[in-house]
């Protein structure tokens, strides 16, 4: 009874209202993307307005044509790739344009005007078919489907370096069999800081039951990336990891760091839930794991690393119903040393072929 009280408290956090939020134990309160909120829309809207944009394509009406701004009677085809701080784009309907190089949406918000990509409300979202990569600084995505088109094409977002505060919230990423779910990535060199993915349900991106070791993520930190807040999110059913924090070598540990996963319920990933390959400092907190078995791609690990990062914690997190729990496996070149295991409650766990070998160092184990 404990259990489910638990974890239907973990399920409704995302309806306490911002302004009353707290971090989970041991995590940092971000110093953006919790408490901002967007500025009302024009009404009526009748006109364009200096500062919103309406972007609804699905509109037989819709043009960008002599049309900057749009407005419900006369939206915007497409989401500006330059959007100015302060901004508001309210977007509607489907929308089937990728934003992908050269497309890519900058955006130029600063502390005290940030930018906001938004659906109306988190009952009207707009369903977003195609990729975006989104790049800038002080920028809010919120109340989002990023979702399928079949199996040709599918909806997921990259927060691209150069890249500094910026969250999705309240949003919803599924994708199909080959693709989907969300990455925090640099692919030039250049850096990602102060990024906030909080309150979104990220599922089902990639086949579940792919024959082959797929890698489709619901979330991937990448290299280049520091200061993340991964909080109150639902991940489940990715053909991956829940998430995957990796900057890719040994050697580039320290380049991804301080990564704080609190107060998310994973279960039934192909791989893992939570899971470290290269990083340092990273946190996983309070977060509810279960559900995850032996496949082709996992030895059905609920938590861990490999790899050797280094400084790495699991505080209070509460495991179940898997192969392993939290699992520390092949350094394979790595240096760190440094990983810390507080106050977590590990329960059911249960190889999946039904035999235990205490003499197997690879057995099935809590820890």
């Amino acid at each position: 009874t404990l259990v489910v009280a638990g974890v239907a408290l973990l399920l409704s956090i995302s309806t306490v209202h911002a302004q009353t939020w707290s971090p989970p134990i041991g995590i940092p309160m971000p110093s953006f993307g919790i408490v901002e909120t967007a500025p009302p829309s024009p009404s009526p809207w009748t006109v364009p307005t200096t500062g919103f944009y309406y972007v609804d394509a699905s509109s037989a009406a819709a043009t960008d044509s002599s049309n900057p701004l749009g407005t419900p009677a006369r939206p915007r085809e497409t989401i500006p790739t330059q959007i100015p701080a302060g901004s508001v784009v309210e977007l509607h309907g489907i929308y089937d344009i990728p934003h992908e190089s050269p497309r890519t949406i900058f955006a130029n918000g600063t502390k005290t005007a940030p930018v906001y990509i938004r659906g109306a409300s988190a009952s009207t979202k707009p369903l977003i078919r195609m990729g975006w990569e989104v790049k800038g600084s002080y920028v809010i995505l919120e109340n989002l489907e990023f979702g399928p088109n079949g199996q040709s094409n599918t909806g997921f977002l990259v927060f691209l370096s150069p890249l500094n505060h910026a969250a999705l919230r309240h949003s919803h990423l599924h994708g199909n069999l080959s693709d989907g779910g969300m990455g925090v990535q640099s692919w030039n060199g250049q850096f990602n800081n102060d990024v906030v993915i909080w309150d979104n349900n990220i599922h089902d991106n990639g086949d579940v039951n792919a024959t082959f070791d797929q890698d489709r993520m619901g979330i991937h930190v990448g290299l280049n990336v520091s200061n993340v807040w991964v909080l109150d999110n639902q991940l489940y059913r990715n053909s991956g990891d829940g998430i995957q924090i990796n900057a890719g070598t040994a050697a580039d540990i320290t380049k991804t760091n301080h990564i704080y996963v609190g107060r998310n319920t994973a279960y039934g990933n192909k791989q893992t839930g939570f899971w470290v390959k290269h990083a340092t400092d990273v946190i996983f907190s309070q977060n509810v794991c279960r559900s995850h078995r032996l496949g082709n791609s996992s030895n059905g690990q609920c938590m861990g690393f490999q790899y050797a990062p280094n400084y790495i914690w699991f505080l209070f997190n509460n495991i179940s119903d898997s192969d392993y729990g939290i699992a520390a496996q092949s350094d394979s070149g790595g240096v760190g040393t440094e990983s810390f295991y507080i106050g977590n409650v590990i329960y059911n766990i249960h190889p999946s072929w039904g035999t235990v070998d205490p003499g197997n160092s690879w057995a099935s184990s809590g820890i």
